[in-house]
């Protein structure tokens, strides 16, 4: 038992001897960096100096001293001096700086709080603090300018020129006047100049400048409101700034004009089939314009139409009013039927809301009906002078499609004369299909004899239901009385066609 106690009391008395040391160098590492401020009072829509004190309070020196000054408050900045760094402080000594804050002029008068983040290195350490510095907003703002704007009445869709005010409402003169106008709405924008700079105002005086305000077509009638910023000095070379709303009202709208385009076919004519053509075609723009238009023509879907030209064209810019004209060389297939092809063009464009549009509109290619009538076989008729004569022949259609209604009848007129029987109706005829016809017609007397030309008139109707007609005629030698009518080639009339019906020829 005395053994142990011999034993610690030498463990007692070294740690009697060894605690003031330890407490020595604990002591060391606490914080001897004093932070503080002066000139804490600030007014509000002006710039001031704080000054920030760092005083050593401890036996060791300090050194890497970086101070960084931040702001949490909306409307209190710092704008000078937020980052320092001092080297060195020695013990007991102090280091002074000062560190510029704007204070806004809507930020209300009473305590603010700024936060000093500070780092240092003592004894080797690496030690940060965080300090708050409190400033007070003594006095609040006093405005020394006014702006205004006038007329304040603006219309949609147009530009209105508003005339600004700038005027010095304080005891003394102002300098270094800068003036911003911006507009915070989608629907306004401030044109031109949007800056404008006085070297000085005196007090009571004014100065004035133009802004141009364009309003878009869609603004809605109501209250709006433009905004002004303006930087200027005091006599004491103080710099402010201070924001105002400029009103504006919205008076009246306009009607949104959209494009309107027409395409025109200039007199495309009537195509036969296998035949080479042009369609020309005018674009007119009415309403509003169009920018960056292009032009594209969709052929048949039966192919019948070959282009022998670009058919994606380029129209470009226009405005209402304006026209172009643009050509496209087409091919029309040798098996084209009678009657009309359309053809679709479409013109893409961008209007001036930036909006994508597009017009369509159909073109017409009217194709031939390709129509010819003949007698199958070369005939010559000879009639007696007074006397009534028949002619039997076989009518050939040679064309692309048939023809409905047809009729045919003799011309009288010199010495041929009609009777009963001069006219035949056929009906509709189809291509390379002969059909006979057999009609009479009469030898006026006192007629001298000699070759004369007998006349057939036919007439039918074509692919569009219109009428049409075409003149036959064949030699006719008048004779003598009494000699019958007959044909050159025996071939020919009924009995040549029984003939070949029944494969005697």
């Amino acid at each position: 038992m005395n053994g142990k106690k011999s034993y610690l009391i030498p463990i007692l008395l070294i740690c009697l001897v060894a605690g003031p040391i330890a407490v020595t160098y604990a002591e060391d590492y606490v914080s001897h960096l004093e932070v503080s401020a002066k000139n804490i009072y600030l007014t509000a829509g002006m710039s001031g100096n704080v000054t920030i004190q760092l005083y050593n309070a401890g036996s060791y020196d300090v050194t890497e001293i970086d101070a960084l000054m931040l702001s949490s408050t909306s409307g209190l900045s710092v704008i000078a001096n937020t980052h320092n760094v001092i080297n060195k402080l020695v013990s007991e000594k102090t280091v002074t700086y000062n560190v510029t804050l704007y204070v806004d002029q809507g930020l209300n008068v009473g305590s603010y709080q700024l936060s000093l983040q500070t780092s240092y290195v003592r004894l080797g350490r690496s030690i940060s603090l965080t300090v708050p510095i409190t400033v007070v907003v003594k006095n609040a703002f006093q405005p020394m300018v006014r702006v205004s704007a006038s007329p304040s009445k603006l219309s949609a869709g147009g530009t209105t020129t508003l005339s600004v005010k700038v005027e010095d409402i304080a005891a003394g003169d102002i300098s270094d006047v800068d003036v911003t106008v911006y507009s915070g709405s989608p629907l306004l924008s401030v044109e031109d100049q949007l800056r404008f700079n006085a070297a000085s105002i005196r007090a009571g005086s004014s100065a004035s400048f133009d802004v141009q305000v364009k309003a878009l077509e869609n603004t809605p009638v109501g209250a709006y409101s433009l905004s002004a910023t303006v930087y200027y000095s005091d006599m004491r070379g103080n710099r402010y700034k201070q924001s105002m709303g400029l009103p504006v009202e919205m008076t009246s709208t306009v009607l949104t004009s959209s494009p309107i385009i027409t395409v025109t076919n200039l007199g495309t004519r009537a195509v036969a089939p296998g035949e080479q053509f042009d369609v020309v075609l005018r674009f007119s723009c009415a309403g509003a314009a169009i920018y960056n238009a292009k032009a594209s023509l969709s052929l048949d879907q039966r192919g019948l139409l070959t282009p022998l030209s670009p058919i994606n064209t380029a129209v470009g810019d226009l405005k209402p009013g304006e026209s172009m004209q643009q050509g496209y060389t087409l091919l029309l297939d040798g098996s084209a039927p009678a009657g009309a092809i359309p053809l679709t063009l479409s013109v893409r464009y961008v209007d001036s809301r930036g909006v994508q549009g597009t017009a369509t509109e159909i073109i017409t290619v009217p194709v031939k009906q390709i129509v010819d009538f003949s007698l199958m076989k070369d005939a010559v008729v000879s009639a007696g002078i007074g006397e009534t004569a028949t002619f039997e022949g076989d009518l050939l259609l040679i064309g692309t499609s048939r023809v409905e209604f047809t009729r045919i009848q003799v011309v009288g007129g010199g010495p041929v004369g009609l009777v009963a029987g001069s006219t035949e109706y056929i009906g509709a005829i189809d291509p390379d299909s002969p059909v006979p016809f057999s009609l009479k017609f009469s030898v006026a007397n006192g007629t001298s004899m000699g070759r004369y030309d007998l006349e057939f008139k036919l007439t039918y109707m074509d692919n569009r239901n219109i009428q049409q007609e075409q003149v036959l005629n064949v030699p006719l030698d008048v004779v003598k009385a009494q000699v019958s009518v007959s044909a050159v080639n025996n071939d020919g009339g009924v009995w040549g066609w029984l003939k070949r019906l029944f494969g005697l020829q």
